[in-house]
C-alpha cells in the first residue's frame, strides 16, 4: 500500500469518526424533545398503556438525562435485562459479550506480538520510530516476513493460541447459556405453545373434511390427553384487512399517548389538503372503525367461503404428550401426519402454512441457488467498487478525473472514502432481499425467518468480504474493516441495555433458541480463519508450519460436535423430566382449566377473532375502540 493510500485510509477514518460525533449529539438532542417520547421511550408507553396507567401525558424528565444515559445502560444486570426483555434479549447480549472478549484478547495478540514480529526486520532501526507513518502498511502485516523465516512460527503459536482461548470462551457460553435456558424452562408461565404441536400434510380424504381426521386421528393414538385443534385458512384479503387494522389500532395507540395539544389537526379530505380539520386522533379512530366493518363482512362471506388448509394446530392436556407428539412419528409414511413444536401465537407466520408441505424442499431449493446466485453477481460490482481505491486504474478508465485529482485531498477522499459509501449502499438492500427469499421457503414462524435471513446475510458477506478480499492483498481486509465503523454504532445502539428497557418490546420469546445458530457460524469463521493460515503458511515457504495446522480445522470440528453432543438437545427439546414436573405443578396449584382455556383462542387463526378483537403486542386482546368510544361515536 502506498502513502497515498495509507492517506486514503487515515481521510475515511475521520470522515466516519465525525459522522460518528455527529450522529451521537444528534441523538442526545432527539432524545431529549417531548416529540420523540414515542421512538425513545416506546416499550414504557406501552406499559403504561397495558396496564392503563396513562393519562395521555408522559413525564420525560424523570427519566435519565441526555448524558447519564451512556452509564445507566451499563448497570443493568442480566437479570434485569432478563426480566425486562427475556431471554432472547439476555443471549443478543451474550455475543456481544463474547465478541468483545474474543476481539480483545486477538488485539492484544495482534499489536503485541504479531505487528513488531512482522515489522521489525533485520534493518528495522529503532531510533527512526517515526519512518513508520512513511511506510507501506504491508508492513505490518505477514506479507513481511521473508520466505521460510523461522518468525512464521510466531504466527503459528498465536494461531493455537487464539484458538484454544476461542474453544474456552464458546464453551463457556453455550454451557451458561444452556443453564440460563433450562432454568427459562423450568420457571416460566405457562403458555399454549407449551402444549401444541403444529400437524402439516393432513392426507386428504372424499369422507372426511381435514377437521374431522385431525380430531378422528389425535382422539385415537392420544385418547386421554388430546384437547383440542384449530385448522389454517387461507384468508386472503381478509388477512390484509387485519394487518391494515394492526397498523391503524397502533397508529391509536400512538395518538392517545400524546397531549391533544401536541396532536395538529389535519384536513380531512384528499391528501390532507381539503375539507375540514380535524384531530387526527379521531381521524384514525375512524378509519379504524370503518375497517372493522370491512372485517366483519369479510368474516361472514369467510365463514362460508374459506379455504381450509391441510394444516393445524393441535393441543394437549399436559405438556408431555405435547412433547411425544412433537418428536416422534405419527406415521409410517413419513410424507404425511408430519409433526413439529408449534411456535407460541404472536411468533406464527400464518401466510406460510398455506404453502403445501410437499413444495417445502423444492422451494428452499430455488431460494438456495438464488441467493448463492445473488452472491456471485455481487462478485463482480464489488471487484469494480474496490478497485476505485487504485487511482491508476481509475485514472485510465476516466482520462479527465487526472484534472480532479490534483485538487488537494481529492486523492484521499476518492480513494479512501467513496468505495466504502458506495459499498453500503450496494449492501444496504442485501438483508430485506434474503428475506424476501427467506418467507419463500415457508418456515411458520417469525424467529426462524429471522435466523435464516441471518444465516443468508452471513454467507453472502462471507463470499464477498472474505473470498474477494482475500483473492487481493491481506491489507485490503482492514481497509474494509476500517472504512465501515459507522456500522458499528447502530449494532452495538441496538445492543444497548437502554434500548431493551426503554425501546423494544419483545415480538416474541424463543428462549433462546438461536444460540446454536450462532455457535455454528462463530466456528465456520473460525475454521475459515485455520484454513487460510494453513495455506498462508505453506505459500512463505514453511510447509512444516503448514501441516502441523491441518489438525486444528480438524480439533475446531470435533469441539463443534462435542458442544452440539453436551447441550443442543435442550435448544431443540422439551425434556420428559421438565414437561412432567410442570404438568404436576400446574395442576398442584389448580392452573389446569385456566390453562385448557387459553389454549381455546390462543391458535384460532387471526381471520377467525371476533369481531371487535385484533391481536396486537404481547397477542393480548384489546378492542379496537378501546377508550375512542365517544371520538367515534
Amino acid at each position: 500500500m502506498s502513502v497515498m493510500e495509507v492517506s486514503g485510509l487515515a481521510t475515511t477514518a475521520g470522515i466516519n469518526i465525525a459522522l460518528m460525533i455527529v450522529f451521537f449529539v444528534l441523538y442526545l438532542v432527539a432524545r431529549t424533545q417531548p416529540g420523540n417520547v414515542n421512538v425513545y421511550f416506546a416499550r414504557i408507553l406501552l406499559k403504561q398503556l397495558k396496564e392503563g396507567k396513562s393519562n395521555g401525558v408522559f413525564s420525560i424528565e424523570r427519566l435519565t438525562s441526555s448524558v447519564d444515559w451512556v452509564k445507566a445502560a451499563w448497570r443493568p444486570s442480566e437479570e434485569e435485562i432478563l426480566k425486562s426483555g427475556g431471554l432472547d434479549a439476555v443471549v443478543f447480549l451474550r455475543i456481544f459479550v463474547f465478541s468483545l472478549k474474543f476481539f480483545t484478547v486477538c488485539t492484544l495478540a495482534g499489536l503485541f506480538i504479531l505487528v513488531p514480529l512482522n515489522y521489525m526486520t533485520g534493518e528495522f532501526d529503532i531510533g527512526n520510530i517515526h519512518a513508520i507513518e512513511h511506510d507501506a502498511l504491508d508492513k505490518f502485516t505477514i506479507s513481511n516476513i521473508p520466505q521460510g523465516s523461522n518468525r512464521i512460527w510466531g504466527h503459528f503459536c498465536v494461531l493455537y493460541c487464539i484458538s484454544f482461548i476461542a474453544y474456552g470462551l464458546l464453551y463457556l457460553e453455550y454451557r451458561n447459556i444452556t443453564r440460563r435456558r433450562v432454568e427459562f424452562l423450568r420457571s416460566s408461565q405457562s403458555h399454549p405453545d407449551h402444549f401444541t404441536v403444529l400437524v402439516r400434510s393432513i392426507p386428504k380424504s372424499d369422507l372426511k373434511t381435514y377437521s374431522e381426521q385431525v380430531d378422528d386421528f389425535f382422539s385415537k393414538f392420544y385418547p386421554s390427553t388430546y384437547f383440542l385443534h384449530h385448522m389454517v385458512y387461507q384468508s386472503g384479503k381478509l388477512q390484509e384487512l387485519m394487518i391494515k387494522a394492526k397498523k391503524l389500532l397502533r397508529q391509536v395507540n400512538i395518538l392517545r399517548s400524546k397531549p391533544s395539544l401536541e396532536r395538529v389537526p389535519k384536513k380531512a379530505g384528499f391528501l390532507g389538503l381539503f375539507g375540514t380539520k380535524i384531530d387526527p386522533l379521531e381521524s384514525s379512530t375512524r378509519k379504524l372503525l370503518d375497517v372493522q366493518h370491512s372485517i366483519k363482512d369479510s368474516q361472514y362471506n369467510f365463514l362460508h367461503e374459506g379455504k381450509v388448509v391441510p394444516a393445524a394446530f393441535v393441543s394437549f392436556k399436559t405438556r408431555l404428550s405435547a412433547s411425544i407428539a412433537a418428536q416422534l412419528p405419527q406415521s409410517s409414511d413419513p410424507s404425511i401426519w408430519a409433526t413439529e413444536w408449534a411456535p407460541e401465537p404472536r411468533d406464527v407466520h400464518w401466510q406460510s402454512l398455506s404453502i403445501p408441505y410437499t413444495q417445502l424442499w423444492i422451494r428452499r431449493i430455488v431460494v438456495f441457488v438464488l441467493s448463492l446466485s445473488i452472491t456471485i453477481i455481487y462478485v463482480f460490482p464489488v471487484a469494480a467498487i474496490l478497485a476505485l481505491a487504485k487511482l491508476d486504474i481509475l485514472e485510465k478508465w476516466f482520462p479527465p478525473l487526472k484534472d480532479i485529482l490534483l485538487i488537494t485531498g481529492t486523492k484521499s477522499l476518492i480513494s479512501g472514502y467513496l468505495p466504502s459509501l458506495v459499498l453500503t449502499i450496494l449492501y444496504y438492500f442485501i438483508p430485506s432481499v434474503m428475506l424476501i427469499l427467506t418467507k419463500m421457503e415457508g418456515y411458520v414462524s417469525e424467529s426462524m425467518q429471522e435466523i435464516k435471513t441471518c444465516g443468508k446475510v452471513y454467507n453472502f458477506l462471507l463470499g464477498n468480504a472474505f473470498f474477494i478480499v482475500t483473492s487481493g492483498s491481506l491489507i485490503s481486509l482492514i481497509n474494509q474493516s476500517i472504512t465501515r465503523p459507522k456500522e458499528i454504532p447502530s449494532q452495538l445502539a441496538t445492543a444497548v441495555s437502554g434500548q431493551i428497557l426503554n425501546v423494544y418490546e419483545p415480538a416474541y420469546e424463543t428462549g433462546g433458541k438461536y444460540w446454536p445458530h450462532v455457535h455454528n457460524r462463530l466456528i465456520l469463521s473460525l475454521v475459515l480463519m485455520q484454513i487460510t493460515c494453513l495455506g498462508m503458511f505453506g505459500l512463505r515457504s514453511k510447509p512444516t508450519a503448514s501441516a502441523l495446522t491441518i489438525p486444528l480445522p480438524i480439533l475446531t470440528l470435533l469441539f463443534n460436535h462435542f458442544c452440539n453432543v453436551q447441550f443442543f438437545s435442550v435448544f431443540q427439546n422439551l425434556s420428559v423430566e421438565i414437561a412432567f414436573t410442570k404438568d404436576c405443578d400446574d395442576e398442584s396449584h389448580g392452573l389446569t382449566e385456566e390453562l385448557l382455556r387459553d389454549l381455546q383462542k390462543g391458535y384460532l387463526c387471526p381471520t377467525l377473532q371476533p369481531i371487535g378483537t385484533i391481536p396486537y403486542g404481547d397477542n393480548t386482546l384489546q378492542h379496537l375502540l378501546s377508550s375512542n368510544g365517544d371520538a367515534s361515536a
